[in-house]
């Protein structure tokens, strides 16, 4: 399994809006194949924070979401404030989650 950390900032005072615009891309990755979990989280201390928690059963799962979610992402430029960080890791245990 492929777990993802993903940080996106939004523009200063933008935040809300770019919650809404990313709604749609947590039911977008409910219909994906090989997407386990993909949650969207605000920061506590930086308002203009959003942090995702994604697992996904295999490499490939990955790549197909990365590729969408990279084209959603361009289009939401305006409301971003650089590109997304990324950090790629292997589930190794868990509570709640499935383990492969």
């Amino acid at each position: 399994m492929i777990a993802v950390f993903a940080t996106v900032r939004a523009r200063i005072g933008r935040r809300d809006d770019l919650i809404a615009a990313l709604r749609s891309g947590i039911e977008d990755a409910a219909a994906e194949p090989g997407t386990i979990v993909y949650a969207m989280h605000a920061d506590l201390r930086d308002e203009s924070l959003l942090h995702y928690y994604e697992l996904y059963d295999s490499k490939e799962a990955f790549v197909t979401h990365a590729k969408a979610a990279g084209v959603r992402l361009n289009a939401l430029a305006d409301l971003l404030d650089g590109p997304p960080e990324l950090t790629r890791s292997r589930l190794v245990a868990a509570k709640g989650l499935p383990l492969a």
